[in-house]
């Protein structure tokens, strides 16, 4: 197993921030929009670092719901999990509020708020979690698969997980209609 040192881990992330930011700031929507759908396709289908899923959601998150495509919404990847999943375990709030602003155009809001990992986790169970450690995923080049590392979670991931769990459920309280969603029956899973 390759297993890189904390300062290699640093610079790593730090460039992919100064990449996101880039791309944040001087991309067009219609390159957004592609960059999401070439990225996106991988990256929650399989294991991969960090950067391309925090690009893919920040990516995500720029795009308008009616641009986000009804079947990426519901795709599960291998681990059973769907963007909205992914968006709540790695606190990208805007991310999350994107795709339930494009689940409900879709009338697919209950359905996917109540949808369980394999774990029996739900999204907003996901963005609630306390978790001291994370598992990452590098591209091991000499053997052709991907090694899994165990990092020590930054304090801010934690509260940008519990941001996002606050602002889905004021979302929730202030979109969907009654009818449409039971935000206790969502909370107490």
């Amino acid at each position: 197993m390759v297993v890189e040192s904390l300062s290699s881990y640093n610079k790593r992330q730090s460039t992919s921030h100064t990449m996101i930011s880039w791309i944040k700031n001087n991309a067009s929507a219609d390159l957004k929009k592609e960059l999401f759908q070439s990225i996106g396709r991988t990256a929650f289908s399989r294991a991969c670092t960090s950067f391309i899923k925090e690009t893919a959601l920040m990516l995500l998150s720029e795009l308008k719901p009616c641009d986000i495509l009804k079947d990426e919404l519901c795709k599960v990847d291998a681990w059973g999990r769907t963007l909205l999943h992914h968006a709540c375990d790695s606190g990208h709030k805007d991310a999350a509020l994107a795709i339930l602003s494009a689940l409900q155009q879709y009338k697919m809001l209950e359905v996917e708020l109540l949808r369980f990992d394999p774990f029996g986790r739900t999204a907003l169970c996901l963005a609630q979690a306390e978790r001291k450690q994370t598992e990452e995923f590098e591209y091991n080049e000499g053997i052709d698969y991907f090694d899994s590392i165990w990092v020590d979670e930054p304090d801010e991931s934690y509260c940008n997980r519990q941001e996002t769990a606050k602002a889905m459920i004021e979302w929730i309280e202030k979109n969907a209609y009654a009818h449409e969603v039971d935000l206790d029956e969502i909370k107490a899973r």
